[in-house]
């Protein structure tokens, strides 16, 4: 089966709209006020259901992405979602680290 990089599979939210919220997230700021400044015209409800299921995926997550690079440094956060998502930057890039994930590794992200 072949992925489709700017959409995520069984979702209807687009890589860019997640990782925009995500990049917000990834800054500091809450879920509640990431979704409110990324404006991604989906629910709050939706918002956390991305974060949690990122959550519960990490551990796939980060194994996926030492197949392509190896952890940064340390971030200096003490978040462990917040270190996959500067591990995904890190290794995938900073423009839309998502569908770049599903062109390379042809793997669902969540």
């Amino acid at each position: 089966m072949l992925w489709i990089a700017e959409r995520l599979p069984r979702h209807s939210v687009s890589s860019q709209i997640l990782w925009a919220f995500l990049r917000l997230f990834q800054s500091g700021l809450s879920i509640a006020a990431a979704w409110e400044d990324a404006r991604t015209g989906f629910s709050l409800e939706s918002a956390y259901r991305w974060v949690r299921h990122l959550r519960n995926d990490q551990s796939r997550l980060r194994a996926s992405l030492c197949r392509v690079r190896a952890p940064p440094p340390d971030a200096g956060t003490k978040n462990p979602l917040c270190e996959v998502l500067h591990h995904w930057v890190h290794a995938l890039g900073q423009d839309d680290p998502i569908s770049s994930f599903h062109r390379h590794l042809q793997v669902d992200t969540m």
